[in-house]
């Protein structure tokens, strides 16, 4: 009662915690569990009243909370980090629908470890921005891989002939990436465009499509040159 009080919003931490203590079997040996660990009963309220939100998450993935008491004890996870992650998931024997829902799956357990170190005073907001910008930059590096590796198995072709550039700007460019941000993109290549085009096309459906695993980002192109009247791959 006490760490629930002390949250954000503590009707909303209670609800949360209602529906998130149905998750865990038994329940009496989940709540002793947190009766004798004042920190994790900390970690758990203080994300259940900060965000409805981060709560769905947690009653999602019940045990992303004893992976996030894990992380906690460690420095935030860098760009290194997050691709040798992301390599592993890519390199699994499934389809790359299945692939994609497993970066959205990662994303999420990672922006659940961003708001918790947030929440909990162990990063100041730039760090938060920092460490937000830096996961949605990896993400759309790993699904422009997969898709890639799907237009070389359509082809036949290791490559597009020409050099494809991926730049974000706006928030994501200055890493001030926020957790309700949408990212905004530059596509580049100096030949080819048309062709890239497609690749380009199908990576803003990609990170917006919405399934059973939810969305990646949002993205918004209307700052290319030129705005929504300008070409979708642009040559430098």
């Amino acid at each position: 009662l006490d760490a629930l009080s002390a949250s954000a919003d503590p009707d909303g931490a209670l609800v949360g915690f209602t529906r998130y203590l149905v998750t865990r079997t038994p329940a009496r040996s989940f709540l002793g569990y947190l009766g004798d660990d004042p920190r994790a009963a900390q970690i758990l309220t203080q994300l259940l009243g900060a965000s409805p939100s981060l709560g769905e998450i947690l009653i999602r993935n019940p045990e992303y909370f004893h992976w996030l008491q894990l992380t906690l004890t460690s420095a935030p996870p860098d760009r290194v980090d997050h691709n040798a992650e992301l390599d592993k998931l890519r390199t699994t024997r499934t389809d790359t629908a299945t692939k994609i829902d497993g970066v959205k799956r990662f994303r999420r357990r990672e922006y659940l470890g961003v708001a918790a170190r947030d929440l909990l005073g162990e990063t100041d907001m730039a760090g938060a921005t920092r460490q937000l910008s830096t996961l949605a930059d990896v993400v759309v590096h790993a699904i422009l891989g997969l898709l890639t590796e799907d237009l070389r198995v359509a082809t036949g072709r290791d490559a597009i002939p020409g050099r494809f550039t991926v730049i974000g700007l706006g928030k994501l460019g200055g890493m001030e990436l926020n957790y309700s941000s949408d990212i905004d993109l530059l596509f580049l290549a100096d030949a080819n465009a048309m062709r890239f085009q497609r690749l380009s096309t199908r990576l803003i459906e990609a990170l917006g499509r919405v399934t059973e695993e939810g969305f990646l980002y949002r993205v918004d192109m209307r700052l290319r040159p030129w705005g929504s009247s300008g070409s979708l791959v642009a040559r430098p």
